[in-house]
């Protein structure tokens, strides 16, 4: 995973060369609740890295890997990371069946759960399914 390449955005940091790091993490549902490998990657990997940013919704994706590769190319060159949760890499209906919400969801928490997959998306359409 991501703590395998430390020696390498060390090494880059060191010759002063650009490189953006994009990091997969858990799903943003789960962030915070003790789910596999969920754990603060971006701490470690500020004394190395230009910068570091975790996206958390998926228009951002663009304009957040823009500015990363900007900010690893600019001034002295060095490596930026980019975490991005799993779950904003997969369609909209896809999460939203992986978090068992139905199209009419039933409950405080399945309401929370589907407004927060819909946040997630926020003005963005991804596949065939918009929010």
């Amino acid at each position: 995973g991501l703590t395998n390449t430390m020696t390498a955005v060390k090494n880059a940091q060191s010759a002063e060369t650009a490189l953006v790091v994009i990091a997969g993490a858990a799903p943003t549902l789960l962030k915070g609740r003790g789910s596999l490998q969920d754990m603060d990657q971006l701490s470690p990997f500020r004394t190395l890295c230009k910068g570091t940013v975790r996206i958390t919704r998926v228009r951002d994706i663009q304009d957040e890997l823009n500015e990363a590769l900007f900010l690893a190319a600019s001034g002295t060159p060095g490596p930026v990371l980019v975490e991005i949760p799993v779950d904003i890499l997969y369609p909209y209906q896809l999460v939203r069946e992986m978090a068992g919400v139905g199209s009419s969801p039933r409950g405080i928490m399945m309401r929370y759960i589907s407004f927060t997959v819909d946040a997630l998306f926020a003005g963005v359409k991804v596949g065939n399914a918009q929010p």
